[in-house]
């Protein structure tokens, strides 16, 4: 029976999935992420696992794209493992979630440390201010990793991490996380299923910091994300302006051709806020709903969802408006090509009165916005006078906005 295959440093951070996934034993199981900030995740209604990843995708019963596409896996029936023997969804309450920028994001690696055994969740997340930047240095496994560092203002796609709160010092471990006062090598070696070894950080190499909210899978929040952050001696690689050489812009084979080449390195900040001693609860929340359009407080079509939220406070987020002309509009987030067109969209943020009944309220708003074929659910960064933070979106889902534009960024029905 087929595993996921041996990661490959020469292609480090590595492949990622292309959807919500566990990583359980060498195998990759679709997840959909509908649930409540207890149990956020479960298992697809109809699994397939995905297969032979080293190998083309072929065709499958499933009627969505596969998962594991994007790895060139194989989708194929399977009997689903029992949620009772994963512990990351048996105990979705100790589950403990970190900021995956690097191989952690990559089910290779994640079965190279063994995080696999009792299961890993992998879950698609947005959040602001860091980028992930080559460091000046190769692992044991000779390849080039990559550590976060301070970007203002940069939005990042990227993956958080699951796994069971007994599975943190294993992963802390792998990540040198675990001082040593003598500055050596953490010498322990993984042996797994592929008879592959996956060597430790060397100890003190990362530290688990905070990197402010997460949206995680455009459903929920981590109100304080955590990620390994780099350690006191980590240098960056830099381009001649002194910019960090970033991931994915710059691949594995360029990383490594600026460190023969004795290219410029860059010390980072310190991380002054790092977390001691254990892994804190990192529980997750339900994202507040931003709305702009026919949903609005007394607006046409408010009646849908006003008996279960109530009005948080009036929001902007940045992005192009359009008045569709059939009595609602459409918006486009974030920048864009013609940095003209670009403005403030106006709207209000709502929060959902009771979590219980969040997902059946954001599927009341899926289907009045007609997901996917209209508009689509996205995360994105809205502002208000109490600050900034995450928010749920409906994003037109055309390539072009209907309608004519309104330059002030305000639908008034």
């Amino acid at each position: 029976m087929a595993h996921i295959p041996p990661f490959d440093p020469g292609t480090y951070p590595g492949p990622r999935p292309s959807a919500p996934v566990l990583v359980h034993r060498g195998r990759l199981w679709p997840l959909t992420v509908d649930g409540t900030v207890d149990a956020p995740v479960r298992l697809a209604a109809d699994p397939y696992v995905c297969d032979d990843l080293d190998e083309p995708t072929v065709g499958s019963d499933a009627t969505e794209p596969s998962a594991c596409d994007d790895l060139g896996g194989r989708a194929g029936a399977r009997t689903p493992p029992d949620p009772g023997d994963v512990p990351v969804l048996a105990r979705p309450g100790s589950v403990r979630y970190s900021v995956a920028y690097g191989s952690n994001a990559s089910p290779a690696r994640l079965v190279d440390k063994g995080l696999d055994h009792d299961g890993a969740i992998l879950l698609p997340a947005r959040l602001t201010g860091y980028v992930p930047a080559f460091e000046g240095r190769r692992t044991g496994y000779c390849a080039v990793p990559v550590t976060f560092v301070p970007a203002e203002g940069v939005h990042l796609d990227t993956w958080v991490l699951g796994v069971p709160a007994a599975a943190t010092p294993q992963l802390d471990r792998s990540e040198g996380r675990a001082e040593d006062p003598h500055g050596v090598a953490d010498p322990v070696v993984v042996h797994h299923h592929h008879h592959h070894h996956a060597r430790h950080a060397p100890a003190g190499s990362y530290r688990l910091a905070p990197v402010g909210e997460v949206a995680v899978a455009d459903r929920f929040r981590l109100p304080v994300g955590l990620a390994y952050r780099p350690g006191p001696s980590t240098r960056v690689q830099v381009d001649d302006h002194g910019e960090p050489r970033t991931w994915p812009r710059v691949d594995q084979r360029q990383a490594v051709a600026h460190l023969e080449r004795d290219g410029p390195l860059q010390e980072v900040p310190a991380v002054e806020d790092a977390v001691e001693g254990p892994w804190p609860t990192t529980p997750l929340e339900d994202l507040p709903l931003f709305v702009y359009g026919s949903l609005r407080p007394g607006a046409a079509a408010w009646s849908v969802i006003a008996d279960a939220v109530e009005v948080v406070t009036d929001a902007t987020t940045e992005g192009r408006l359009h008045d569709s002309g059939h009595g609602w509009p459409a918006a486009r987030f974030g920048p864009h090509a013609d940095a003209a067109a670009t403005g403030q969209v106006h709207g209000s943020l709502l929060a959902v009165r009771h979590p219980a009944v969040a997902p059946r309220v954001l599927a009341q708003v899926d289907a009045y916005e007609g997901v996917p074929e209209r508009f689509h659910r996205t995360a994105v960064r809205v502002h208000t006078a109490d600050g900034s933070r995450w928010a749920i979106a409906y994003t037109w889902a055309g390539t072009t906005l209907p309608g004519a534009p309104l330059p002030e960024g305000r639908w008034r029905g």
